[in-house]
């Protein structure tokens, strides 16, 4: 029986933290630190405000500004690197691959068309794989569940915790592979792949 991965899409396919960190570099005129990266992946961002002494209404509203941006900016993220090539070694084994993504169809009184806007960005980056879009955390959870996966792989800690029926979760997460000891952990795709060929994978060239 061939392996059923299932991907989430934005931090494991699409470069969601090369997009956060410009947009912060633009507002703050710094590049944010790897601890508020986890911070904000981690729902800990309060808690991090305080102990760096900054403002947490001034970061609140930022990031109700940058989720909104990105939103609205699905389309021009750029692709992880090595998730095109990993994708197609996957396929290439074998493998069913397919994205099961949360990507709500409305933020902040804005509408879209997110399974076409969705579709079109896998096109023009050359990744031809089924998706599940999900307008809530809870639907995107079941989608897998129920999905007869191997293994899920996430970039959100909190969603790989609700994984059951003996799928193996995956954390694909460059801020929190090292503190991670509950799953798997990788922060490439080149050793990402390797894991879910089953070859042993080495260091990043």
């Amino acid at each position: 029986m061939k392996k059923r991965i299932s991907l989430d899409c934005d931090g494991v396919i699409a470069d969601v933290r090369g997009f956060f960190s410009n947009y912060f570099s633009n507002h703050f005129g710094e590049r944010p630190s790897e601890e508020l990266m986890g911070a904000i992946i981690g729902n800990r961002l309060q808690k991090y405000s305080q102990e760096i002494g900054l403002d947490y209404g001034e970061l609140s509203n930022f990031m109700k500004d940058y989720n909104q941006k990105l939103f609205t900016s699905l389309s021009d993220l750029e692709p992880i690197k090595g998730a095109r090539e990993g994708i197609e070694k996957l396929l290439q084994e074998g493998m069913d691959v397919r994205v099961n993504s949360y990507r709500p169809s409305v933020y902040g009184g804005i509408n879209q068309d997110i399974k076409q806007i969705t579709q079109e960005w896998f096109r023009e980056n050359g990744i031809y794989i089924p998706f599940a879009l999900a307008e809530s955390k809870k639907a995107k959870i079941d989608s897998i569940n129920y999905g007869r996966y191997s293994f899920h792989v996430d970039d959100d800690s909190a969603i790989l915790d609700d994984i059951t029926f003996k799928i193996e979760p995956i954390l694909f997460n460059q801020e929190l592979k090292q503190k991670n000891r509950k799953y798997s952990s990788f922060d490439s795709w080149k050793e990402l792949t390797k894991y879910l060929t089953g070859e042993q994978y080495g260091s990043e060239k």
